[in-house]
Parts: structure tokens; sequence; C-alpha cells
């Protein structure tokens, strides 16, 4: 069975790490069956690894001038590409964050006959939280091992029912202690 995975991921939980670590780790990937292409499309402000913009993004001009023909011809050429892949991959991953905000607004990715829907279980308690309207901390590649530590602790208290308030007081608090 032939799968394209499109991780719709939120702004600010990590969706840059995740993208970063699928291309980084290219082979490892091919190894497992997946594959998690770069297309040679350019679009501004965003960087090459959200490999999935293809499908929405909006390209436009000096003077701001949107072109919908190239919108259109970056689409059709990553849909066969896509295709393409296929033959060799039973596995096709594509990210953007972007994509959650698009999907929500346009309501283009819904279940159907054809499409499943659905969230990886070990981040489903995350998916409750976002769907409740409850913020989510998110990471940052240069941070460090103990501020990371500190994020995933908040992270935890917030999934446990801590108040947007404390948890940032208590984050507040460790993040001086670990700078220090």
């Amino acid at each position: 069975m032939k799968t394209l995975h499109v991780h719709i991921g939120t702004p600010k939980t990590g969706t840059t790490s995740i993208q970063n670590f699928c291309v980084d780790n290219e082979k490892l990937l091919e190894k497992q069956g997946y594959c998690y292409p770069l297309f040679p499309y350019s679009y501004k402000s965003v960087a090459k690894v959200r490999n999935g913009h293809f499908l929405f993004g909006m390209i436009t001009d000096e003077n701001g001038t949107r072109d919908k023909e190239k919108e259109a011809a970056n689409y059709k050429g990553g849909m066969q590409k896509l295709h393409e892949l296929f033959r060799t991959y039973d596995n096709i991953i594509l990210s953007d964050e972007a994509l959650q905000l698009y999907s929500e607004t346009n309501q283009v990715i819904s279940p159907s006959k054809n499409v499943e829907v659905a969230c990886i279980p070990a981040l489903q308690p995350l998916n409750d939280r976002i769907k409740e309207n409850v913020y989510v901390l998110g990471s940052n590649a240069g941070m460090k091992m103990e501020q990371w530590g500190n994020t995933c602790l908040i992270v935890r208290n917030l999934l446990n029912g801590g108040t947007v308030e404390e948890c940032m007081a208590e984050f507040d608090r460790l993040q001086e202690a670990s700078l220090q």
C-alpha cells in the first residue's frame, strides 16, 4: 500500500526540527522505506526543508502581485514528482507548519473514502490540547539541553492540567536558573 504522510505540524511545536531530522537522515529513512523529498521550488521566507509548501504556497513578484500560473506549475510539478517517487517508495513524507492553518482555513484535509486523517498515538495528548485551544510551547534548535528539558517539564505540566500562568512562571524560573 502506498501512503503519503502529510505532517501538518502546528507552528512552534518543533516542526522545523522534524523536517531537518528527515533531511539529515535521508538514508536511514530510505532503509525503512520512507522518502522525504526536497523540491526545487522557492518561496519567499520559506526554508527548503518545508517540502509540503508546494501544495498551497503563494508566489508573488517584487510588486506583491500573485503569480497563479507559477503556483499551479509548482503544484503540478510537485504532484508529478510524488507519482514518480511512489514507483520506488511505499511511504513519502511531506511537511509544512503552515499546512495546519491552511487546512483549517480552507477545509481541504478531511476524512473521505481515499483519505484517512489521523494523529499518531504518541502525539494524541498534545493534539487534544491544541484542539482545546490550549497553547503549546515550542522549541528552538539553539536551546541548551537544560533549556530543552525545562520546556519538556512545562509541556508535561500543561498536559496534566496546569494553567498557562502557573506554567509560564515556573518556566521563567527554570530558564533563569539554567542560564546562570
